[in-house]
């Protein structure tokens, strides 16, 4: 019942006619679902993708850290810059977002705390992401919220893309302030992804793109020496891996090695169906030029 009022003052906050609060006073939502559908509606349409974005997330970090890590509140607006960026959906004028903006259109759906290191951002109550993971949606917006296994599995292959992109590309972070599209220095998402990416391995090993992960383990990759520097200065969370440190080895030749490095660094972390099918299929990568490589 307190969470079902949470939801109704989120909503007539949202409302700025008094015929229009009034109206919305006069035919409350009972249930939570409802409620739920009502408060999609009630996002500007200019905000839906950003707060699709942000709740995926949310709920996608709550599936893979189950609370073990928190999730920095400007990760969201990094990734939803990021991605925005990659799908061509607009130009650099759209990135006005701040966190205060993200906070006001996700409302009581996402709740935000400081925390150790920053503001963090969690999931507000669990029946948001029961709902969301649910086939209840009754309306082609909620519909469009909603987040299934397919879901996890695109966010999770953005995660390792970004890791391997930002890993080869560590000058992203010394971009120019006045620069709209700078990835924010407050959320350090080449940590975020990098954590997740190999977490993943250990917990949802079925949601694991061979590809990406045979392209984040290959030694004769470009990004491969910065993955490792990278890992040895996160010492903090790399102990929570029950594997040991496979980024220690050096490798005398990782041309003729990739195979064997990718194999034994899964088998390591205990990843035996990524490691059989390297074993009989291998890195399906297009290698260019100088280590680099495509998907």
């Amino acid at each position: 019942m307190f969470r079902w009022a949470v939801c109704q003052l989120d909503i007539l906050r949202r409302l700025h006619h008094q015929s229009k609060i009034r109206e919305t006073i006069r035919s409350l939502p009972e249930t939570l679902d409802q409620t739920y559908e009502r408060i999609f509606l009630c996002i500007d349409v200019e905000e839906r993708e950003l707060v699709r974005c942000a709740i995926h997330l949310v709920c996608f970090h709550d599936f893979l850290w189950n609370g073990k890590a928190p999730l920095p509140a400007h990760v969201l607006l990094d990734y939803y810059a990021i991605l925005d960026q990659a799908e061509d959906r607009s130009g650099p004028d759209k990135f006005l977002h701040d966190l205060d903006t993200l906070k006001e259109a996700c409302g009581c759906l996402v709740s935000f705390s400081n925390g150790f290191g920053g503001e963090t951002a969690n999931i507000a109550h669990y029946t948001v992401r029961e709902f969301l993971e649910s086939s209840r949606a009754s309306s082609l917006l909620t519909a469009s919220m909603k987040m299934g296994h397919k879901d996890r599995h695109t966010i999770l292959a953005s995660i390792f893309k970004y890791a391997i992109t930002l890993i080869e590309n560590e000058d992203a972070y010394d971009k120019d302030d006045n620069d709209p599209c700078r990835i924010s220095r407050a959320s350090n998402l080449e940590k975020y992804c990098l954590a997740s990416s190999f977490w993943s391995f250990f917990v949802c090993e079925e949601l694991v793109e061979p590809s990406l992960a045979f392209k984040l383990l290959d030694p004769c990759q470009a990004h491969y020496e910065n993955l490792q520097c990278a890992l040895e200065r996160q010492e903090c969370w790399t102990t929570w891996f029950p594997g040991a440190w496979f980024w220690i080895i050096s490798w005398a030749d990782g041309s003729k090695s990739s195979k064997a490095a990718i194999l034994i660094s899964l088998l390591v972390m205990d990843c035996f169906s990524l490691a059989k099918v390297c074993l009989h299929e291998g890195p399906r990568y297009k290698r260019t030029h100088a280590g680099s490589s495509e998907w």
